[in-house]
């Protein structure tokens, strides 16, 4: 079976070529013909934290642009692999499942960008002509490199389902057994990489609008009240949740599904080979990694608090100047 994962196309020249036209981008956006050569403009150039804010904003565009291609050759593969042996009417309710996915992912995000858009009306920040369109564009940029990742979960999901159901058909098939524990070992990678490189992705995402407060602390036009630092904070737990909600159940799913395995391999139904059983059936968790826990719980947990972490960090130490 092909093994698909997002780490096979990260090689040092491709990281390199892509890393160098992610950082081109934002340098095209934010330093040509920005910003407007007004007085808001220059005022907003002149601040220290200014190139601070674009520095960030070039990391991360740097890795959305590593990861594009990769995350959208990976959801292809599964997608495919989805599709092999379904009739028509399967694929159809595959795709509407991946569509609605796509919308509620939307939705969230736009969300996000309505609130942010009332409250710069309300509060009324004054940014340099053309500001809006080039976040709006980063944003966008953001969400077709997550998307796939997300919608690869839930493929994941769906085959992890599958899987759950051939282990009832293969009981007296040892060897379909073990081949399907290795597939759930690799669903397995493929979910946690692609949780590590998503909480990576959107744990800049905080820190660089840490950055753009600090410009406008420094303008005189963000201060505690209007602009309170906790306000970071709540914007990195909001994708903190969006990767928990996507995430868990396909983790809990195929925790599941492996000690369904593991029980089906090494069934406990004879007391006088109880201890030998157990020795085996330890044996099986590790392998399977059903027996993780704990330790696998607070990984993945460190994985997906990135974005508040980070958030948090900035909160404590992101500038609070104030002008005389």
């Amino acid at each position: 079976m092909k093994k698909s994962s997002l780490l096979n196309t990260y090689q040092p020249l491709y990281v390199l070529a892509t890393s160098l036209i992610g950082f081109g981008i934002v340098l095209c956006l934010y330093v040509w013909f920005y910003p407007h050569p007004d007085l808001i403009g220059q005022q907003f150039e002149a601040t220290p934290q200014f190139w601070i804010w674009v520095f960030l904003l070039g990391v991360e565009a740097m890795f959305y642009t590593v990861v594009l291609i990769p995350s959208w050759k990976q959801f292809i593969d599964l997608l495919k692999e989805q599709f092999r042996g379904k009739d028509p009417r399967q694929r159809i309710s595959i795709v509407i499942m991946l569509l609605l996915a796509s919308l509620f992912f939307v939705l969230l995000l736009e969300s996000v960008d309505v609130a942010v858009n009332l409250m710069r009306r309300s509060i009324q920040f004054n940014f340099p002509e053309g500001h809006s369109w080039r976040i709006t564009f980063m944003t966008l940029y953001a969400a077709i490199t997550v998307l796939p990742i997300i919608l690869g979960m839930l493929l994941i999901q769906t085959r992890v389902h599958n899987k759950s159901a051939e282990i009832e058909a293969a009981k007296q098939d040892q060897a379909r057994l073990f081949e399907i524990a290795r597939e759930l070992l690799r669903y397995r990678h493929i979910l946690q990489t692609s949780l590590l490189i998503a909480g990576v992705m959107v744990s800049i995402l905080p820190v660089a609008t840490g950055a753009l407060r600090s410009i406008l602390v420094v303008l005189g036009q963000a201060n505690d009240n209007n602009f309170p630092m906790t306000l970071i904070a709540v914007y990195g737990l909001f994708y903190t949740s969006i990767l928990i909600v996507f995430y868990a159940p396909v983790h809990l799913l195929l925790a599941e599904t492996s000690r369904k395995l593991r029980d089906e391999l090494c069934p406990i139904d004879d007391l006088a080979a109880l201890e030998v059983n157990l020795k085996k059936r330890e044996a099986l968790d590790e392998w399977l990694e059903t027996n993780n826990g704990l330790s696998q719980n607070l990984r993945t947990g460190v994985v997906t608090l990135f974005p508040l972490i980070t958030s948090l960090v900035v909160s404590l130490l992101g500038p609070n100047v104030k002008m005389p």
